[in-house]
């Protein structure tokens, strides 16, 4: 039994890695992003409507807003582009760390 668990734990540091938890992200973000097509024109994302401080931020980045349709609905467009931009810019500090760390 010992052995089973150490093998479970030489697998896991890969996911404990910097790249490895941005992987996990992306894979998270993709399978949202499906979940987001299949769900496309549905009424249910209507509880993401922003409060007022949300509202200004969407005023204020409409034209960048509008420049990424994906989807008809725009709620699930600010998502995506927020979510997205979070999803790369933790590929980079994670590439950042991981080259900095093989140093």
């Amino acid at each position: 039994m010992y052995k089973a668990e150490n093998s479970k734990k030489a697998a896991r540091p890969f996911f404990r890695s910097n790249v490895g938890k941005w992987l996990l992200h992306l894979t998270v973000f993709s399978i949202f992003q499906i979940i987001f097509m299949l769900t496309d024109g549905s009424p249910f994302w209507s509880f993401l409507n922003p409060n007022k401080v949300g509202e200004m931020l969407q005023d204020n980045f409409k034209p960048f807003f509008d420049q990424i349709q994906i989807y008809s609905s725009t709620h699930l467009n600010y998502v995506t582009v927020v979510w997205g931009t979070a999803v790369v810019v933790h590929g980079v500090i994670s590439l950042v760390k991981s080259l900095h760390n093989n140093k």
